[in-house]
């Protein structure tokens, strides 16, 4: 996935409703060691160079919360995670470890018409008035879709910085 100022691109990966953080990383395959942590479901090892998006249903992201699936998806090169709701703590730690937690506007996952596993897919992010939140524009191919979600704009900043470390490390 590449990533220019406010917007980014890659491959999708389709998921459903209640997908559980414990099914995502699985606890056997847990490490200390934060640079080996990968997660399986996208396909490869950390360190991969191609990109991937998440689009999933309701309650994304149920489970342990264990902040080592984050560091796995990261460490895998996940970018942004759609999903018409979150577990709150798993979108917190998703920004945290810079991924960007995307909420779907409501009704849209019915318009999105037929979407495929590893459809290329372009966010682009847009600052509303007030800045409380940042506006998501998709394009799949030749498909557009405005006001595809939104991502709270304080999360937006930490996944833009790379994570919370390096928002903290920017804004001291």
């Amino acid at each position: 996935m590449k990533r220019s100022g406010s917007s980014l691109s890659g491959r999708l990966k389709v998921l459903g409703d209640n997908v559980n953080t414990d099914l995502i990383h699985n606890p056997f395959d847990f490490t200390i060691e934060r640079k080996k942590l990968n997660c399986e479901l996208l396909g490869g090892p950390p360190g991969k160079k191609e990109r991937s998006v998440f689009l999933a249903g309701r309650n994304f992201g149920l489970g342990s919360s264990r902040f080592s699936t984050v560091l796995a998806l990261r460490n895998s090169n996940l970018a942004a995670a759609l999903a018409v709701s979150f577990s709150r703590i798993f979108e917190r730690n998703l920004a945290c470890a810079g991924i960007f937690p995307v909420k779907l506007a409501p009704g849209i996952t019915g318009t999105l018409g037929r979407i495929r596993e590893n459809d290329a897919i372009r966010l682009v992010f847009s600052r509303q008035p007030g800045g409380s939140f940042y506006s998501v524009d998709a394009g799949l191919g030749s498909r557009r879709f405005p006001a595809l979600g939104a991502v709270d704009g304080y999360l937006y900043e930490i996944a833009e910085c790379g994570g919370m470390a390096e928002y903290l490390a920017k804004t001291k």
